[in-house]
């Protein structure tokens, strides 16, 4: 599991202990990429990203762009509890950037 930072990393410390995942900090893209290359060889790699408003769609597209480089099948995660016409902005920018398939989750709630 890959948070953005060490405050979101401590909060995924608990799921990870439960599935048995490892947990990295990648405030960046390459540092990102770099973690990726690291665990090549993982079934999945989880990747927390940081918060970034679909309406800053330059934002949202950087981060998704960063993902990329795991040339891999991506699969965006988002709230059970998100609307429709909220998610549309996250599915088309993460579409974009190659996710093909969306995973509803209770993470975040």
């Amino acid at each position: 599991m890959v948070g953005a930072d060490f405050e979101v990393a401590l909060l995924l410390t608990v799921v990870a202990d439960r599935v048995g995942a490892e947990i990295a900090i990648a405030p960046g893209p390459e540092a990102l990429a770099r973690v990726i290359a690291r665990h090549r060889s993982a079934e999945r790699i989880l990747i927390d990203t940081p918060g970034v408003s679909p309406r800053d769609r330059a934002g949202a597209r950087i981060t998704a762009s960063a993902i990329t480089v795991a040339h891999t099948e991506i699969a965006l995660c988002l709230p059970a509890a998100t609307r429709r016409r909220d998610a549309q902005p996250w599915i088309e920018i993460w579409r974009d950037a190659g996710a093909r398939a969306v995973t509803l989750t209770k993470w975040d709630e």
